[in-house]
């Protein structure tokens, strides 16, 4: 190994140098030929007997990048950076190092830093992808839009404006830039394909399929647009058309639980209940864990030979479509909570209230519901009631009172709804 890379250094230091290229040239030519490991190499022996040299230490850093060396990368260029603080190509190759192990922030900040040197377009579009990959899709969209007024033909900038109004669910906006794209490039799958899934969202049905049958004369390959093609006529309820659509799908070898499943629900809707409960077997085979189609797989089996097995499936359809109530209860504690930080006062109690009529068994929510009303609502009529209610559920374990490891006085919640009682009346009374 050590012969081998001594033939190299040779080849690409000495003879280079016998021909007019220096040793940065060499390190330069194997890092275009991928040759990473090799340039660090050779970098390293230079570095030591110049460690201050600009060019040697960036060189390093482009190394250290290729060998997938990121942290290693960042710590060579900053160090350049040390020494020649405004260079813009070092704080380029540092933000992308940073985006590469995922820290958006200072990915961020180095190149925001470079543009504020230097503006240059291909940095703001770096920093737009960072926004847009941390979902800030609104200031994505304005440092976009920016970079589009200066290339308004740029189909790029216009799909990606649109995935992030797409993203902010500004349907329309997101609409009109994926068409201004579309125009511009109609073989452009990934805006033609969000743009049938928000007139999908719109009910659209026969929009949806003029736009897809459009694309799919341009490109007949695309799996994911003919799924979605099939798909369409099932929801526009031209199930025969459903049916052929996906056996084509099927046929070429598209066998995702997607089209498996809807060409089961198109045989389903065709009353064509035995050859649906085999389409509808192999997705629940797959993904047993699907309430619709357990539903569609029980009526189907009900509905033809195997009777005993369809109410096997509607069971469980039903357990899986009914969630359970200390699951369901801590979602609606969980918005309660949520409402207070935005003071929805009204809206939380409601959610309180939902969350104790689904799980009673829970003896803290009377007391959350009571300050709720107490503390938000002034409705001392109502805090009552539930104070009374969870002292008559809830009983202490040991003392009403203890002190913590401090020495600090802890109030329970028993003594405290005690105590809220006992003032709430006197106020009444006044």
């Amino acid at each position: 190994m050590r012969k081998i890379v001594f033939l190299i250094l040779l080849a690409f230091t000495g003879k280079s140098f016998a021909q007019g290229l220096s040793a940065s040239d060499s390190v330069k030519v194997l890092l275009q030929n991928y040759q990473y490991k090799t340039a660090l190499d050779i970098v390293d022996r230079l570095l030591q007997t110049n460690n201050s040299n600009a060019e040697l230490l960036y060189l390093k850093g482009m190394a250290l990048k290729g060998n997938i060396k990121y942290a290693e990368a960042i710590k060579a260029l900053s160090e350049l950076l040390k020494l020649y603080p405004n260079q813009v190509s070092p704080l380029i190759e540092i933000g992308n190092c940073y985006k590469m192990i995922g820290d958006y922030k200072h990915a961020y900040s180095s190149l925001f830093k470079a543009d504020s040197i230097s503006p240059n377009k291909f940095v703001r579009t770096e920093m737009a992808n960072i926004l847009f990959n941390t979902d800030l899709f609104d200031l994505a969209a304005k440092t976009y839009s920016e970079l589009l007024s200066s290339d308004t033909l740029n189909v790029f900038l216009l799909r990606t404006i649109g995935r992030c109004y797409d993203k902010l669910t500004m349907l329309d906006s997101a609409m009109k830039y994926y068409e201004k794209t579309i125009e511009l490039n109609p073989y452009d799958f990934h805006s033609v394909y969000p743009l049938c899934n928000i007139y999908i969202r719109k009910r659209a049905y026969q929009k949806v399929i003029d736009i897809s049958e459009a694309y799919l004369k341009i490109d007949t390959t695309e799996v994911l647009m003919k799924r979605m093609n099939a798909y369409l006529y099932l929801l526009n309820k031209d199930y025969q058309s459903a049916v052929s659509k996906f056996k084509i799908c099927y046929s070429h070898s598209d066998t995702s639980i997607f089209t498996i499943k809807y060409l089961g629900v198109s045989y389903y809707k065709l009353n064509i209940f035995d050859t649906a409960k085999v389409y509808l077997e192999m997705a629940f085979n797959r993904d047993s864990m699907d309430a619709q189609t357990c539903n569609f797989l029980g009526i189907s089996c009900s509905q033809s030979y195997w009777k005993k097995l369809g109410i096997y499936y509607l069971k469980k359809a039903i357990v899986l479509l009914n969630p359970d109530p200390v699951f369901l209860s801590g979602i609606y504690t969980n918005l309660a909570e949520a409402c207070n930080g935005y003071s929805k006062y009204n809206d939380a109690v409601t959610a309180y209230l939902k969350a104790y009529e689904i799980n009673p068994s829970d003896t803290l929510l009377p007391y959350r519901i009571a300050k709720q009303y107490d503390k938000w609502l002034d409705n001392k009529e109502m805090a009552i009631k539930y104070y009374s209610l969870f002292l008559s559920v809830k009983q202490p374990a040991t003392d009403e009172t203890s002190t913590d490891k401090d020495g600090g006085l802890v109030i329970s919640y028993y003594s405290a709804a005690k105590g809220r009682i006992k003032q709430l009346q006197k106020d009444l009374k006044k």
